[in-house]
């Protein structure tokens, strides 16, 4: 503070502590000098304290070596006198062997024969290092050996318990496996029951039957199928049967199957074109099975190329009255498709007799193919002789005169109906013989020909009073011998008689089933 005090301003020669006269710049030297020494002092006393710290820095260090020499050297020593199993011996000269084996002071207070014991086996210290170091292998070796044996342990239990699972999962999918073939099996019994008994409808008396639909138990998706033929059993169908044959047996397997599924009846069963290998008797037959399982499907449509299919249910072969014929004509991209409700063959008689104006040769020509059509079907039924032709087309005159016998015989049992076409009572009958009708149609049916089928002079005389009456007997003629319900000629074989394809009490039955020869 002096110095500092000194250094401003102006000042006496005059200490300005104690009052005694000294020349300011002596003053100011000597001021500066003992503030000199004294900051040599300081700096000799920081050194001082910092070799202190130092100091005993060091003698911790020393002191944790001096313990960490002792123990080393007393680990060394317990070694050394007793050296454990799988260790090689350490040999301790005999005077320093006997100074640790007698000397009870401690080695922390006698580093220099710790350091002696340790110098004294050094020779030993690279045969340790080399068994330490196999040791430390050893383990890791042991270790990973010990990992290994737990996964393997591990893995060993998993397996076991995935073994049981397995087993248990495979006879569980046995289980399920048999119960899904025996469940898939009773329906394929089921079903082939149900398509015998409709393969029987088409190909009656033919000792052909399905023998067995059965799952193939080694393949997936997969089934066996065997037929019986006569004396012959377990067949396969593809290797004996014909096409129609075949296409009727599919039909007959896919309509049971569909029968089965849909109990409730409110599928669409479509058949499209199946039976183009089919001939005509057969047809006729599936016609009339067509009609019987109407009932089990909320709708049944058939599409096809074959005019026969057409012809079948116009002609009054098949349950015309229970079907709609729908016939697609010429089309154009503009107008698209035009379809019209194709009607039956009697229904075109019945209006083309009432027509107005009226058409003479259209009445006279379309009853004379009705009339031809349904003669021709009797004649098939009864097997009445006709005239040898190559393509079995007949003339009205010859199916008349074929026919002319069993006319004479012919009956139909019919449940009466009211004007409305209702059936008064199922249990009431009326017989019609349409033998008096005949009679009348073999006085006219040249109107067919003067009028209906060729220029004739004679034809052009004909009033068209006659020419009406012909397609109305013609219609009369049709409709006594068809069904009023299912408007078909009866066609089914039941022993003594034909029937219809209406259920009992509606249906309609015609006899002889044979003419005599």
């Amino acid at each position: 503070k002096v110095r500092e005090h000194l250094a401003v301003g102006v000042h006496d020669d005059q200490c300005p502590v104690c009052g005694q006269d000294i020349p300011l710049a002596d003053l100011q030297q000597t001021i500066a000098d003992r503030l000199t020494d004294l900051a040599r002092y300081e700096e000799l006393s920081k050194r001082r304290r910092s070799a202190q710290d130092q100091l005993r820095s060091a003698e911790g260090v020393a002191e944790s070596a001096r313990k960490a020499l002792a123990a080393a050297a007393e680990t060394l020593w317990t070694i050394a006198s007793r050296t454990p199993e799988g260790f090689a011996p350490i040999e301790i000269p005999g005077p320093l062997r006997t100074s640790f084996a007698e000397d009870e002071v401690g080695l922390e207070q006698q580093p220099d024969r710790s350091a002696e014991l340790i110098a004294a086996c050094e020779p030993f210290m690279a045969s340790l290092q080399a068994e330490e170091d196999a040791a430390v292998q050893a383990r890791a070796r042991v270790t990973s050996i010990r990992a290994l044996l737990s996964g393997a342990e591990a893995s060993r239990a998993t397996t076991v318990e995935l073994e049981t699972i397995v087993k248990g999962l495979t006879a569980a999918y046995d289980v399920m496996r048999r119960a899904r073939i025996e469940f898939t099996q009773r329906i394929l019994d089921e079903v082939a029951q149900d398509c015998n008994a409709l393969y029987a409808e088409i190909h009656p008396d033919e000792g052909i039957a399905i023998n067995k639909i059965a799952l193939d138990e080694q393949r997936r998706a997969s089934i066996h199928q065997t037929m019986d033929f006569g004396e012959h059993t377990d067949i396969a169908p593809q290797a004996y049967l014909s096409e129609a044959y075949l296409d009727t047996f599919g039909f007959c397997f896919w309509l049971a199957f569909a029968k089965r599924e849909y109990p409730n009846g409110d599928a669409v069963l479509v058949l499209d074109d199946v039976f183009s290998s089919v001939d005509a008797p057969h047809l006729m037959r599936i016609s009339d099975l067509i009609v019987k399982e109407r009932e089990h499907f909320a709708q049944v449509i058939i599409t096809t190329h074959q005019r026969e299919w057409r012809n079948i249910f116009r002609y009054s072969h098949g349950a015309g009255n229970l079907t709609d014929l729908i016939e697609l004509q010429a089309w154009s991209p503009v107008q698209g498709i035009f379809s019209y409700q194709t009607p039956l063959a009697v229904e075109e008689v019945r209006s083309a007799a009432q027509a107005a104006p009226f058409n003479r040769q259209v009445a006279a020509s379309s009853a004379g193919i009705l009339l031809e059509a349904t003669l021709d079907r009797l004649t098939f039924l009864y097997g009445c002789k006709v005239p040898r032709k190559r393509d079995n087309s007949y003339t009205l005159d010859e199916l008349m005169s074929a026919t002319s016998d069993l006319f004479k015989l012919l009956k139909l049992k019919k449940p009466t109906r009211d004007a409305s076409g209702h059936i008064v009572t199922p249990s009431c009958f009326e017989e019609i013989h349409p033998r008096d009708i005949v009679a009348q149609l073999r006085q006219s049916n040249y109107i067919r020909n003067q009028i209906g089928a060729h220029h004739s002079l004679h034809g052009m005389g004909v009033p068209d009073a006659d020419v009406k009456a012909f397609a109305h007997l013609a219609v009369q003629f049709v409709e006594s011998v068809t069904c009023a319900g299912c408007g078909q000629i009866p066609g089914k074989h039941e022993g003594t008689h034909f029937r219809c394809s209406c259920s009992a009490g509606a249906r309609v039955e015609m006899s002889p089933v044979q003419l005599k020869q």
